[in-house]
């Protein structure tokens, strides 16, 4: 009986959650959020701690402006802590399919 079980587990990790979008980058609701996609990929693209602290600063502002919604803001701190971590070429990566979501 455990193997059914261990597979359909197996399946819903490798297959099944990915079928339905679990880490689809959410669609930005303002302008500021889109431009801060952009900011983000660009200080991870280029690997520049200044620029990442600028850019994070603003992220900061744009929440207490009420101008990122709670979705926006997990993707945007998943791009932080993989910068923060050195990560910065998978950072740049998700900047960009973020960025990529965004086209309709």
């Amino acid at each position: 009986m455990r193997a059914p079980s261990f597979a359909l587990v197996a399946f819903c990790l490798c297959i099944g959650f990915p079928l339905v979008g679990c880490d689809h980058p959410p669609e930005v609701t303002t302008a500021e959020s889109q431009e801060l996609i952009l900011r983000f990929y660009t200080a991870c693209n280029t690997q520049n701690p200044e620029r990442l602290m600028v850019t994070k600063q603003v992220f900061q502002e744009l929440i207490e402006a009420g101008k990122v919604s709670a979705s926006e803001q997990m993707r945007f701190n998943q791009l932080v802590e993989l910068a923060d971590q050195g990560r910065w070429e998978q950072a740049a990566d998700r900047a960009y399919a973020f960025s990529q979501a965004q086209v309709r």
